[in-house]
């Protein structure tokens, strides 16, 4: 049987990351896919971006588009999803990350490929990474049984903080269904969550072991916006709660949103503690959030270990 290999884009929205813009490109490029794409979307960049990406623009895979002023990282998202993609497949890959795997789009296709012809409709392809926190690596892989799985997407939304298979630059999404459920169409941190959460009810997802690409974590990520969005993002969860009802029930999304706000308000008492630090900041946020748990409690022993060592380092 023939191979189909339909249009895959890789999207790489950016501003200002001129200093890690190279290698998402030359890694976007060196993906051994057949029928490629790769969009760059410029939001209106200061620093030499533009100039950057000029060097590559003889390889015809790639397309450049700048808007004329800045419009947010989310519009800049949709816009390029929207009006500059044109594949059936789309992967996002954030000009400060990078793929390490040639082959992760034709392996994820190949997958995907395989489950449709046995009939399955298929949302997306997710496969592993891993993270750079300072000097720190770490490897985030779906929490399956089995090197690849193949799961509804009722069953990926109840089991949504357990998988932990929720990385933005290593999902092939289906751009064509995408574009009929408003994707990136929430102003928020975890816009991709919002979308690809409320994409995957809509039929089967593939879960993959294998880690294909590196996400950068530094000072620079939006993901540090938590605290001030903390509220905007509790809306987006409840709004993706409310998406679900119809596929799970009012019960089992009802679960699904208490679970989110609890993840959200764990990820705020944890995150400089990531860096072993701890100030007044830190617990002022903690007893707003504190509620009786095995996470507070623990978090507070760190709390106070790291305390005791700021004290006495004068």
């Amino acid at each position: 049987m023939q191979t189909t290999w339909p249009l895959v884009t890789i999207g790489i929205p950016t501003y200002n990351q001129q200093k890690y813009l190279a290698e998402a490109i030359e890694t976007a490029l060196a993906q051994n896919y057949p029928n490629l794409e790769i969009v760059v979307a410029d939001d209106c960049s200061s620093d030499n971006t533009e100039k950057l990406v000029a060097e590559y623009l003889p390889d015809k895979r790639l397309k450049y588009f700048r808007n004329e002023k800045n419009i947010g990282r989310v519009l800049n998202y949709r816009k390029l999803f929207y009006e500059y993609a044109a594949g059936e497949w789309y992967v996002n890959l954030d000009g400060d990350d990078y793929y390490i795997d040639d082959d992760f789009i034709t392996a994820g296709i190949e997958k995907i490929n395989s489950f449709q012809a046995k009939g399955y409709e298929i949302m997306f392809y997710h496969s592993g990474l891993k993270t750079i926190i300072k000097d720190h690596i770490i490897a985030y892989q779906p929490n399956i049984a089995e090197e690849v799985v193949l799961m509804s997407g009722k069953t990926y939304f109840e089991n949504f903080f357990s998988l932990n298979a929720s990385s933005h630059l290593t999902i092939i999404c289906n751009r064509l269904k995408a574009l009929t459920i408003d994707y990136y169409s929430k102003n928020a941190l975890f816009t991709d969550v919002h979308s690809f959460v409320r994409l995957a009810l809509h039929g089967h997802i593939v879960l993959d072991k294998k880690i294909t690409a590196v996400w950068r974590f530094h000072g620079e990520n939006a993901s540090h916006l938590l605290e001030e969005k903390f509220k905007e993002e509790v809306e987006s969860k409840e709004d993706i709660s409310n998406y679900a009802i119809p596929f799970v029930g009012e019960k089992r999304a009802a679960i699904w949103f208490q679970k989110a706000k609890t993840q959200l308000i764990n990820n705020l008492v944890y995150k400089n503690l990531r860096f072993d630090k701890v100030n007044a900041s830190d617990w002022a946020r903690y007893f707003k959030h504190f509620h009786f748990s095995f996470f507070f409690a623990k978090h507070f022993l760190k709390y106070i270990i790291l305390s005791v060592k700021k004290l006495l380092s004068g």
